[in-house]
């Protein structure tokens, strides 16, 4: 029985979803749903994956009935539409500033009349049939999910607007805060393992010499902290509704 992404949020549960960002085959529908992941999202932006291959999984994904949804570029991105006449169930849209940016994304993906998204050839998610273009909308839109992410301290300052705009399904703000200080903690086991054996990591066959990379190690293990740190602050700040831009001299 295949639960859309839409119907797993109205039944008030909380949906965690698994991120691929490399694997590139359609085995991690396989892996997400044996992990117990409620959704996939197949990534776009920061990896090497292409518009055949998040089709690939989006197909895959429909027919194993697990949502899939794939993050683009931004809101200028040419393939908003593309990923989900590919098979895709949503879309995640990075980057989305203001209002006037989430309208243009539910342009560009909603059937009218949210939006004027072109009618489509014939769609995997109905089997490749061909309905009529008024129960086509009414099918497909009954699923589509569309998330507007905001990145910045003017993404969070326009959020209410952007989570306003009829057609935007949820905006997500991602907070780094959490993600660095893991790291941050990891790579301290990491730092001490290298002063202590006075050579390399282990991690490699190739063991740089005592010096001076033990001593670039540690002032670089030293600068990311304090930007982990300082990023930390930044998201905190843009979190409680705190400008983080300079004050004008």
């Amino acid at each position: 029985m295949r639960r859309t992404l839409k119907a797993i949020m109205a039944g008030d549960q909380t949906a965690i979803g698994l991120a691929a960002c490399v694997v590139r085959t359609v085995e991690i529908v396989t892996v997400t749903r044996s992990c117990g992941f409620d959704f996939l999202l197949v990534d776009m932006e920061h990896g090497p994956i292409a518009i055949g291959d998040a089709a690939l999984i989006s197909v895959a994904a429909f027919e194993a009935g697990l949502p899939c949804l794939v993050r683009v570029g931004g809101p200028y991105a040419p393939d908003l539409a593309r990923v989900l006449d590919c098979g895709a169930e949503g879309v995640v849209v990075p980057h989305v500033e203001t209002a006037e940016e989430a309208r243009l994304i539910v342009e560009k993906c909603r059937f009218q009349p949210l939006g004027k998204r072109s009618l489509p050839s014939p769609l995997a998610r109905l089997g490749f049939q061909v309905p009529p273009a008024a129960e086509m909308f009414r099918r497909i839109e009954a699923d589509t999910f569309v998330v507007a992410m905001v990145e910045s301290a003017g993404g969070v300052a326009a959020a209410r607007d952007i989570a306003a705009v009829a057609g935007i399904d949820a905006v997500g703000y991602l907070i780094m805060a959490g993600m660095l200080a893991w790291l941050t903690n990891a790579l301290v086991g990491n730092v001490a393992s290298v002063y202590r054996t006075g050579e390399g990591t282990g991690l490699s066959a190739w063991n740089p010499p005592i010096w001076p990379y033990r001593v670039i190690y540690v002032i670089g293990f030293a600068l990311f902290a304090l930007q982990c740190f300082a990023k930390a602050i930044e998201n905190l700040l843009v979190v409680f509704g705190r400008t983080t831009e300079s004050p004008a001299r």
